[in-house]
């Protein structure tokens, strides 16, 4: 994989890395959150070609179910009950492919249902940082053309940050395992920024990026305005892409089962 993958994500970055290494590092390190066993059975939510479900399944024998990152759009998540049948996987993780969703709530509590007692779901979401003021002026400008410019979807500022995606899990009936920054480390010295491939890719006017007339694969198809968005965050820490939360499924009632008895 590289950073002209349609299964391109952000990762932790050290000198000497070769992007794939970082790559399948960062997998790696989120598919050990999820308590895995051969055989178990497995949901990723937005699975683009497949890769990191076939890595999972040689790293940990076990069975991926993958959900296309277009469906996961489109669907919003809601249907996901009605497809899938009440407790049936072990583990749900998804890769930078809930961002595009308005809610992360209701979207938690639609995979709580899906999983079985004890299950754990892991996740790296897009998350604005604490350092964040919404009530700054070029901050609103940068929350808006991040969300513009990536086509991710539209969330008060406060809903998209670490905090709230926290509280959201808690919403949902998961014990929230862990729920922090993987950007962040208290040793610098060996560490390259996350935004840096794209700060490269921008200084280089051969550089060819996704637009409405033509489609590309560079970081995943996103914009050159996007790719200047998110540097713009990345470098006042105003953002990161690999805000990592665990949670294990309690044997509470599920969000589902609430709203069907609303109904």
């Amino acid at each position: 994989m590289s950073s002209q993958s349609v299964d391109f994500h952000f990762a932790r970055l050290h000198r000497g890395d070769k992007f794939e290494m970082a790559l399948s590092r960062h997998k790696h390190y989120l598919f050990g959150k999820l308590g895995l066993k051969p055989g178990m059975r497995v949901l990723e939510v937005g699975c683009r070609s497949g890769k990191a479900a076939l890595e999972l399944f040689r790293f940990a024998g076990v069975n991926v179910v993958g959900i296309d990152n277009d469906l996961v759009k489109a669907w919003n998540l809601e249907q996901l009950s009605a497809y899938f049948s009440t407790a049936s996987f072990d583990a749900v993780f998804s890769i930078e492919a809930l961002r595009d969703l308005p809610s992360l709530e209701s979207t938690f509590g639609q995979l709580h249902s899906l999983l079985r007692p004890g299950g754990k779901l892991a996740v790296y979401e897009w998350c604005w940082t604490e350092a964040l003021d919404p009530l700054n002026y070029d901050h609103q400008r940068l929350v808006e053309a991040l969300q513009t410019a990536a086509v991710i979807g539209h969330r008060q500022v406060l809903q998209r940050s670490l905090k709230a995606a926290t509280h959201a899990l808690e919403l949902a009936h998961f014990q929230a395992e862990e729920c922090v920054d993987r950007s962040l480390t208290s040793s610098t010295s060996n560490i390259i920024e996350w935004y840096a491939p794209l700060e490269t890719a921008l200084g280089n006017s051969q550089v060819k990026w996704a637009s409405a007339e033509q489609p590309s694969r560079l970081f995943g198809g996103i914009t050159k305005e996007a790719a200047t968005a998110l540097v713009y965050a990345g470098r006042y820490g105003l953002f990161t892409p690999m805000a990592m939360l665990v949670g294990k499924r309690s044997n509470l009632i599920s969000y589902t089962m609430i709203q069907n008895r609303i109904r």
